[in-house]
Parts: structure tokens; C-alpha cells; sequence
């Protein structure tokens, strides 16, 4: 079905009949709002593959300290 046919059709309904349609479509803008909320929350909630990546790696036991250091190192500041 086209625009023009759906529209034609919606015209010749009852005007109570007009107004179940709209809500019926107003209905499924909603849904559609909440799975696409409902996808985007559970992306978020997904690990990501890169979380734990460097969990076996022994500077790492220190993070704080490596990235002191690695700044010390690249942005000449002092270690502290």
C-alpha cells in the first residue's frame, strides 16, 4: 500500500475509527523509542572487548605509577 491508498482508506473511516488509528501508530512510535533505548542500554552494558586487555601485564599492577611514569617520560614532568 502507498501514502495516497492508507490515506484515502483512513477517509473513510468513522472519525472514532480515525482517531484508534492515530493512536495505534502513536503506539508504535513508542515502541519503536523504547527498543531502540532498550538496544542502546544494553550496548552500554556490554563489555567492551577491549576491557581486561592488559590484565596480565605486570606494569599494569601499578597503573597509577605507569602513567606517571609514561608521562614523565613523554612529557619530560617529573616523576612524583
Amino acid at each position: 500500500m502507498n501514502r495516497r491508498t492508507i490515506l484515502d482508506e483512513l477517509e473513510t473511516l468513522p472519525a472514532d475509527k480515525q482517531q484508534e488509528v492515530a493512536d495505534f501508530i502513536a503506539f508504535l512510535r513508542s515502541r519503536m523509542g523504547s527498543k531502540q533505548s532498550n538496544e542502546k542500554e544494553q550496548a552500554a552494558k556490554e563489555p567492551s572487548s577491549f576491557v581486561g586487555m592488559w590484565a596480565d601485564r605486570a606494569e599494569m599492577a601499578d597503573s597509577a605509577g605507569w602513567v606517571r611514569h609514561i608521562r614523565a617520560r613523554d612529557w619530560g614532568t617529573p616523576h612524583a
